[in-house]
């Protein structure tokens, strides 16, 4: 992932926090063998949706679109995304899913494969995201 997008000012360091930081770390977090391998990938999942999703949030705001700050905020940006892109919204919403289940479904199986498919579909969103226009 290229580039220098930035979001949110970070408080401790007064620069602003790249959301790309999220995929960084899931992407290490993925082979780092100091943690039990359910519970980097559960959290790995997670990163590589917010990276994505905060990535594609901030495009589609720079674009001139408005977002909820609340719960709703997710759909509606999977559904701007989705119009702009489709593929890129189809990917978004499947993270979206994965990290729910990562998140919220104990049972759910999460692998060390579908967690690579994650961090691939976040590739995928943030550089059709890049593209918007």
């Amino acid at each position: 992932m290229k580039g220098n997008y930035v979001m949110a000012l970070n408080p401790h360091s007064r620069t602003p926090y790249d959301p790309r930081e999220f995929y960084r770390l899931a992407n290490k977090l993925v082979d780092d063998i100091n943690y039990d391998q359910d519970s980097r990938d559960r959290t790995a999942i997670g990163r590589a949706y917010y990276s994505a999703f905060l990535f594609a949030r901030k495009r589609l705001q720079d674009l001139g679109k408005g977002f909820s700050s609340d719960y709703r905020v997710h759909e509606e940006v999977i559904t701007s995304l989705g119009e702009k892109n489709h593929l890129a919204g189809s990917h978004l919403n499947t993270l979206r899913d994965h990290r729910n289940d990562a998140d919220y479904s104990m049972s759910a199986d999460i692998h060390p494969q579908l967690c690579r498919t994650c961090l691939k579909l976040s590739e995928r969103v943030v550089s059709a995201t890049e593209n918007l226009k």
